[in-house]
């Protein structure tokens, strides 16, 4: 994932501080910067999979649907 790919993905994510830090480094190209983005990328899909996990738990766990009564 691309550095652009990486920052819309957290603005998505609704981590827009990171976004903007993300966004700050990568102007800068530092080569830690660049070495860091494979671990931020598996970072970020690791978090995008926990965040579907935690969304798809919440119906079972209260024993309801949303939105049907």
């Amino acid at each position: 994932m691309n550095t652009d790919a990486i920052i819309q993905t957290m603005k998505q994510m609704k981590l827009f501080g990171m976004a903007d830090a993300v966004a700050d480094l990568g102007e800068q190209a530092s080569p830690a910067f660049q070495q860091a983005q494979d671990i931020l990328d598996t970072l970020i899909k690791a978090e995008v999979a926990e965040r579907d996990v935690r969304s798809l738990k919440i119906p079972d766990e209260s024993g309801t649907v949303p939105g049907l009564s």
